[in-house]
């Protein structure tokens, strides 16, 4: 296609004023004016548009007391944000923002959609926006900014007049399904915020078909994940907050009693509190053994070299403080990697007390000899019992603990 050309909607337009295209590979240099992200999602819109799934991770502190930080999904986080605009503020935008053409609204002096005014062909992003906020902020406070065009810091707003970015043509549904695929290798968008999402595509009407070829997942996932929405509100906080993993809620989705769930979940947490202590107390004896080894190797090479010891052996003792300064490396990586509490499938086990004694290893050894007992049709008991008892023990080991569900089975 001509570069001067684009097409919107299956139309096509002239390339407007701000968009300079750059070769045939589809980049453009533009006025920062007309570049904009996805407005936030409306649930209750039927027709699909383009937003950032990002933002279905919002959680808030709960009403049972347990303090949540409110935050807008995961990548969204205060921290992570602010480490972002660290690195851009340091070191400019590395990645260039991928944007698709829309029609927007021009935008006021404060950087606001003047929607009185007619729409006009604007780069809508679906892959950065997250830098696309940190630039916009950057500019809203004029701040010092390193530019990697001229190499050296100045004005955000002279920094970023026009961006580079990579612009296609394509509809709302091709744009969120380059963003899916873009999410496989980026930072996940989490799974309370992708359980949130199957359930609004289901509200407008989307089929299983549709919703997998959307997000590029199977339908055992899409099932699982629906699944994930029959959690409460107390519950589901915990997995947008990443107190539980994917494994956990689905232990706890199964569980209908919403009491019963939220009573274990609590018990739960209360369990892994208390490992999480005894295990940063460990991550934080191991860092401090390990900088200290660190230290000593570092101090011995400088020995040695004030000594006038021979070459190779400073060279033995730089190999050593290297190999020492990578363990250091190594145990500050383990204690960031478990700095953040966590229920696992062992704590929900115990603060369910009856799985205690009835490990799955040991339901499935009890379910094996019922099982062989009916093939074998033994006399000595009755198959109604043996039946009933395979029913108990398959229950107990696929967590049913709605006794409705369990009298259904044996019904049938």
């Amino acid at each position: 296609m001509d570069a001067k050309k684009i097409v919107i909607e299956n139309q096509e337009y002239d390339l407007p004023e701000g968009f300079e295209p750059l070769g045939n590979e589809g980049l453009y240099l533009v006025d920062w004016s007309l570049v904009e992200v996805a407005e936030l999602v409306n649930a209750e819109e039927k027709e699909f548009k383009f937003f950032n799934p990002r933002h279905l991770g919002q959680y808030d502190q709960d009403k049972n007391g347990d303090n949540f930080e409110h935050m807008h999904g995961e990548g969204f986080s205060k921290p992570e944000m602010r480490e972002l605009m660290t690195d851009i503020v340091q070191n400019g935008v590395e990645n260039i923002v991928h944007c698709y053409f829309v029609f927007g609204f021009p935008k006021d002096k404060d950087g606001k959609p003047v929607t009185t005014e007619p729409k006009i062909i604007k780069a809508r992003v679906h892959d950065g926006e997250r830098r696309y906020l940190c630039v916009e902020r950057a500019r809203d406070k004029d701040m010092q900014v390193y530019c990697r065009q001229t190499q050296q810091f100045k004005s955000a707003k002279d920094a970023y007049a026009k961006v580079l970015c990579k612009i296609d043509c394509m509809t709302e549904e091709e744009a969120f399904r380059r963003a899916c695929a873009i999410s496989e290798t980026a930072k996940a968008w989490g799974d309370g915020a992708n359980a949130r999402l199957v359930k609004m595509l289901y509200s407008k009407g989307k089929t299983d078909d549709e919703i997998c070829k959307l997000l590029n997942k199977s339908k055992p996932w899409l099932a699982e994940t629906a699944s994930l929405n029959e959690l409460d509100d107390y519950c589901f906080n915990f997995l947008l907050s990443g107190k539980i993993n994917r494994k956990v809620a689905l232990d706890l989705a199964k569980i209908k009693d919403n009491n019963a769930r939220q009573t274990w979940l609590q018990a739960a947490w209360k369990d892994a509190l208390e490992n999480h202590a005894e295990l940063q107390a460990k991550n934080e004896k191991l860092l401090e053994k390990a900088e200290a080894n660190e230290e000593m190797a570092d101090a011995e090479v400088e020995e040695a070299k004030g000594k006038g010891d021979s070459a190779k052996k400073v060279a033995e003792l730089e190999i050593a403080a290297d190999e020492a300064g990578e363990k250091t490396k190594k145990r500050k990586q383990i204690k960031a990697a478990s700095a953040k509490p966590m229920v696992k499938s062992k704590n929900l086990q115990k603060a369910r007390g009856f799985l205690n004694a009835l490990r799955a290893p040991k339901i499935k050894k009890k379910l094996e000899k019922v099982e062989e007992m009916i093939e074998k049709n033994d006399s000595t008991v009755d198959m109604k019992i043996l039946h009933v008892l395979k029913v108990a023990y398959q229950c107990i080991l696929e967590g049913e603990d709605d006794i409705g569900n369990v009298l259904k089975r044996l019904a049938g």
